[in-house]
C-alpha cells in the first residue's frame, strides 16, 4: 500500500521573507556591536564625561601649537519676535 495517500507532502521546514527579515536584523545588530567595540577601543581613552555631557579630545579637534584658539562656547541666544 505505498501508494495510499499520493497527496501528502514532506515537510521541508519553514520558508518565506521572515527568515530574510531576521537575517538582515541579526547583521544590523552585529554591526552595531562590532561599531560599539571599535568606538571604545580606538577612542577609549579620549572620551571625557563632564558636566554638560560626553565630549570625545581627538588630536585632531584640537588647536595646533601657535594657533589662536577658537571661540568660546556661551549661552544660547534666543530671538523672540514680536507678534
Amino acid at each position: 500500500m505505498a501508494g495510499r495517500y499520493p497527496t501528502r507532502r514532506q515537510y521541508r521546514g519553514r520558508s518565506g521573507k521572515g527568515s530574510v527579515v531576521l537575517k538582515a536584523i541579526i547583521a544590523l545588530l552585529a554591526l552595531m556591536i562590532l561599531a560599539c567595540i571599535l568606538f571604545f577601543t580606538v577612542l577609549g581613552g579620549r572620551v571625557e564625561y563632564t558636566d554638560d555631557g560626553v565630549r570625545i579630545v581627538a588630536p585632531w579637534m584640537q588647536n595646533a601649537p601657535g594657533e589662536a584658539p577658537g571661540p568660546e562656547s556661551s549661552a544660547p541666544i534666543i530671538v523672540v519676535e514680536p507678534e
